[in-house]
């Protein structure tokens, strides 16, 4: 099942941000720029994005925090790829292909933790796997920030924002619909919740 997923994220990297534009509708990158102000460049010195995509995120974070070490990591070499070749100018982005229930990196190295637009693609165990892992690398004073939707309110993207949760599985489906923030609060000390600039977008900031 995970090889059939790197391979279906390969192939998708080819529309992947054309497919973003459209369904976010966000022209003025409001979420984007709601994750990058909750970076501390002078506190922040090892940024993670999990499940980075093409990148796009890693741009703002390395231009809040230029003297930081900013990562990329996602399994997929497609989606790579395409990172490399959109933050090639960047000096201060590393990016790594792994699974993100395994990271390569040592304990408490982290600073920040960020998952924006993909915890809900991670199937049931594989976020409790995820969760764990982000507690192993985040160091004492960190944060793991993630980022979704909220519910749509057009009735045909809440349609696909639906179909979209049920596929992680029932079980997995109805905690994150009823239960998410208690979810987190099982893994994490304190988890508060914010809006992005545009309201579309949750972020939970989840405190070690």
């Amino acid at each position: 099942m995970r090889a059939y997923r790197r391979k279906f994220y390969n192939l998708f990297s080819i529309i992947y941000d054309s497919f973003v534009a459209l369904h976010s509708k966000d022209k003025g990158q409001e979420a984007r720029k709601a994750l990058a102000d909750l970076i501390d460049p002078k506190k922040d010195k090892i940024i993670v994005d999990i499940c980075t995509g093409t990148g796009t995120l890693l741009l703002y974070l390395a231009d809040k925090s230029r003297e930081s070490r900013v990562i990329g990591i996602d399994f997929s070499r497609g989606m790579l790829k395409k990172a490399k070749e959109k933050t090639k100018n960047k000096n201060n982005i590393y990016l790594i292909e792994a699974d993100v229930a395994n990271m390569p990196l040592k304990n408490e190295i982290c600073d920040k933790i960020i998952c924006s637009h993909a915890f809900y693609e991670l199937k049931g165990m594989d976020q409790i796997k995820l969760l764990k892992e982000v507690q192993r690398v985040m160091n004492p004073e960190g944060n793991f920030l993630i980022m979704e939707h909220e519910v749509p309110k057009n009735p045909f993207i809440k349609f696909l924002f639906y179909i979209r949760i049920f596929s992680m599985g029932t079980n997995t489906a109805f905690t994150i619909l009823k239960r998410e923030k208690s979810l987190l609060k099982k893994y994490f000390s304190d988890v508060s919740k914010k809006h992005s600039y545009s309201s579309k977008s949750k972020i939970y900031i989840c405190k070690k």
